[in-house]
């Protein structure tokens, strides 16, 4: 994963739902909600976090994986009428 983070997608302050990506103090607790792209066909997302310190040292957190599926809506018919009877 390291190796193809610089590479991949980075989310910003207007992909925030709730929360902040703005880092806060080490052993700090730090909860965010993130907008994810919309996608016109099946798609997983793997979204991990990487925090540096001041050497400039760096970890990546736990992989978190997202799959979505789109939902294509069922066939539809024209309602029938029924038949007068007699």
């Amino acid at each position: 994963m390291d190796d193809k983070f610089d590479s991949a997608a980075a989310f910003g302050p207007q992909d925030v739902i709730s929360g902040s990506v703005i880092p806060l103090a080490a052993g700090s607790r730090q909860q965010v909600s993130l907008k994810i792209p919309a996608a016109s066909q099946d798609v997983t997302y793997f979204i991990a976090l990487r925090a540096n310190d001041k050497a400039n040292r760096f970890s990546t957190s736990n992989v978190v994986s997202v799959q979505i599926a789109t939902v294509k809506p069922p066939p539809t018919q024209a309602p029938t009428t029924p038949k007068p009877i007699g």
